[in-house]
């Protein structure tokens, strides 16, 4: 059995977020998912799952914030499609590591929010998927869209500058903690691997 431990947004934050993952999922022949930072990957070690959890019901480090560094994309990596890079914080480094350890899971990809996957309902990948021009023109897309927010602050408008304040928040803060099961991809690579 796959499975995966993500730190979940909560609140306001995961619903918007969720619809931005949603909105670009419809945009481009994918599917959506819950907004998430991956924190490893365990192997199949069910022994393992209640040992993390354990550690995640009395982490002192929880919860974490996290900052946005930037927005980059991949083709290599159906889940990191488009992704929202994350400063790796010492106290987030901690956490990952902590569960790394206690579950044997491998090496986790640098800490990262997934904005897109490239893997439609049908498991397979989009025609676009290998095309490097694609991804990278919807992350550019989303940074401008975030810029032209952060610059329409100035205009004084109270709805406006709501709604950057929350999309800060977006790369800001992921609170609760959890287990999740992952199922294969149709190529029957291993779902988590590239989260």
């Amino acid at each position: 059995m796959l499975a995966s431990i993500w730190l979940q947004l909560s609140g306001e934050e995961e619903a918007s977020l969720g619809a931005v993952i949603a909105m670009l999922a419809s945009a481009h022949g994918t599917v959506p998912f819950q907004p998430h930072l991956t924190v490893c990957s365990p192997r199949s070690n069910p022994d393992s799952w209640d040992a993390a959890a354990e550690y995640i019901r009395g982490s002192r480090l929880l919860p974490l914030k996290v900052r946005k560094k930037r927005i980059s994309c991949s083709t290599t990596a159906p889940m990191r499609a488009v992704v929202i890079d994350v400063e790796p914080a010492a106290d987030l480094q901690t956490f990952r590591e902590d569960l790394r350890r206690i579950t044997g899971a491998a090496e986790p990809p640098p800490p990262h929010i997934s904005l897109l996957y490239s893997v439609q309902e049908t498991g397979g990948q989009p025609n676009w998927s290998s095309d490097e021009s694609k991804p990278k023109t919807i992350a550019e897309e989303w940074s401008a869209r975030r810029y032209a927010r952060i610059h329409s602050r100035s205009t004084g408008d109270r709805h406006t500058r709501r709604r950057l304040d929350k999309h800060q928040k977006l790369a800001g803060g992921a609170k609760i903690v959890g287990l999740r099961r992952r199922r294969p991809t149709s190529a029957g690579e291993d779902a988590s691997a590239g989260t």
